[in-house]
């Protein structure tokens, strides 16, 4: 089973408060979830932050693949295995 992860912070303060590091370790807390891959995003916009955070566990296909997040307007994470 795959994990994912996130936060979002509206207001003062928000870029501060949603950090790569602060997600790396948030997805580091579930490794047993996805050892397999990681994929971190972290986005700010005007008065507000978010960050994503994905482990992958392969389960059906085995291929490495990258764990990378991407966004053009729109963010999201994913189970590779779906």
């Amino acid at each position: 089973m795959c994990g994912i992860c996130g936060k979002l912070v509206e207001g003062e303060g928000a870029e501060a408060a949603v950090t790569e590091p602060l997600l790396r370790a948030m997805s580091g807390r579930m490794v047993h979830r996805g050892p397999d891959g990681e994929g971190v995003l972290v986005r700010h916009y005007r008065d507000r932050s978010i960050g994503l955070g994905h482990r992958r566990l392969s389960i059906i296909d085995l291929t490495t693949k990258e764990s990378d997040l991407e966004d053009i307007f729109l963010m999201m994470t994913q189970d590779h295995e779906a």
